[in-house]
Formats: C-alpha cells, sequence, structure tokens
C-alpha cells in the first residue's frame, strides 16, 4: 500500500490482526474441544474398566443361595421272591 495513508495502513493492519487473532482463538478452541472429547472418552473407558473388575471381583458367597429340594428319606429295600409274595383280594 504505498500510496495509502498511515490512517488506512492502520485500519487494514488492525483488521488483519483481528481475524488471525479470531481464527487462532477458534484453533484453539477447537483443539481444546478435542481433548475434552478425549478425556471424557477416557473417564468413560475407565469407569468401564472399574464396574467389569468390580464384577469379576465379586465373592461368591454374594449371590443369591441356591436351594436345592430335601432329599427324601431312603427306605428300606425289601427282597421279595416272585414265591413270596401275598397278594390279597378285597371286594
Amino acid at each position: 500500500m504505498p500510496y495509502a495513508t498511515a490512517e488506512e495502513r492502520r485500519v487494514v493492519v488492525d483488521r488483519q490482526l483481528h481475524e488471525d487473532v479470531t481464527a487462532q482463538a477458534w484453533a484453539r478452541e477447537y483443539r481444546w474441544e478435542q481433548v475434552r472429547a478425549r478425556q471424557a472418552a477416557a473417564a468413560k473407558a475407565r469407569a468401564d474398566a472399574a464396574a467389569a473388575q468390580r464384577a469379576i471381583e465379586e465373592p461368591a458367597g454374594s449371590r443369591a443361595p441356591t436351594v436345592l429340594p430335601a432329599a427324601r428319606p431312603a427306605r428300606p429295600h425289601r427282597r421279595t421272591s416272585p414265591s413270596t409274595r401275598t397278594w390279597s383280594s378285597r371286594t
């Protein structure tokens, strides 16, 4: 700008400086947004891993007890031969 006045040069320089600073601020904000997103993803991954670890380390006794059916008392086995059987007929 060889024929521009000092005032015109100052206005152009101020405008260019403003554009540069604004672009740098937007770029810096974008980078911080990326950092915050990575930090949030890492925090979620840590929380998920901690929950999985707690599930693995949970003692087996904390589960609900398994209830088995009661055992029937054993009846003595009677050996009978076909010839010793007695049949009764009720009418």
